[in-house]
């Protein structure tokens, strides 16, 4: 199969039992200085793009489980954050590429869109193998019952936050706390075992506010990396991130119940595609077996 990508930043290679798709892994042709450029923008994004969330989650950890009120000068502050996160993401996304160290690989092909689709659903399947998992940890203890939150605000004000950290949510998390702290741990050699630590550390610092609840993330984190270092695609993360978040905050902005039906037929598709494509590759492989 011909590959659709550089062989100056990927090659190409063979697909596994778990990814029935070709795999780019990324080559290393960075310098010391290089890396040790982009280990100070991948820090530095991270604290821009999730120290104040990091902030907030310990006092809400550490505040006592009583509703807080947030007035709409808070909320524009919110707002303004959201896109600091996503220019901040997006400036992190271009760095890496010029410094020839891409964090996504490849044109938009029928072998990447389906690599695409795949992706989206292991992202989707880390979700709801975390749900159980949430489950347990709340019924056998007494997990941290963090404050909620009420907007002061106008509705279109309120959806306009939403939105927008539906998308810094999507868009911060899986360029930053994801692909960029995976693809700096590959350039300093860092331990296949550590990097996933360290990835695990990253994205849940500023879901603390959970209390012992934070667990049902590390699947999800563990997944999501996996996933992305399998296809080295981020837009069908990022897009699946958006989407699935921006469904569940404008459904409750709104009083929209109808919309978790469409974030339901949404899951269920590409848990669908993902277990088909697994079946597939089995088959497949238990047929080559048998004429080999």
């Amino acid at each position: 199969m011909r590959s659709n990508l550089r062989s100056s930043e990927f090659t190409p290679l063979a697909a596994t039992a778990l990814w029935p798709f070709t795999r780019p892994g990324p080559a290393d042709g960075s310098s010391r200085r290089q890396k040790l450029l982009l280990l100070a923008i991948a820090a530095g994004a991270y604290a821009l793009a999730f120290g104040w969330p990091i902030h907030l989650a310990v006092q809400r950890l550490t505040a006592p489980a009583t509703d807080l009120v947030a007035g709409e000068s808070d909320v524009w502050l919110g707002v303004a954050f959201n896109v600091l996160a996503i220019i901040v993401a997006l400036a992190t996304l271009v760095a890496f590429k010029m410094a020839r160290a891409p964090l996504s690989a490849g044109r938009l092909t029928t072998l990447s869109l389906r690599s695409a689709f795949y992706a989206a659903g292991i992202w989707v399947l880390s979700q709801m193998l975390s749900a159980p998992i949430s489950a347990v940890v709340d019924a056998s203890s007494a997990s941290h019952d963090s404050p909620e939150i009420s907007m002061q605000a106008d509705r279109g004000l309120q959806l306009v936050y939403w939105i927008t950290w539906s998308i810094a949510a999507g868009v911060s998390e899986e360029i930053i706390a994801n692909a960029a702290v995976v693809r700096t741990c590959e350039l300093w050699n860092v331990p296949t075992w550590l990097m996933y630590v360290l990835v695990v550390v990253a994205r849940l610092s500023f879901h603390i506010y959970y209390g012992l609840a934070v667990i049902e993330k590390v699947l999800w984190a563990l997944m999501s990396a996996w996933a992305y270092r399998q296809g080295r695609l981020l837009w069908p993360l990022i897009g699946i991130h958006v989407l699935l978040d921006a469904l569940t905050a404008v459904q409750a902005s709104v009083d929209a119940p109808q919309l978790s039906v469409v974030s339901t037929l949404i899951t269920v598709a590409l848990v669908t595609y993902v277990i088909a494509c697994l079946v597939f590759r089995s088959r497949r492989t238990h047929r080559a077996g048998t004429d080999g």
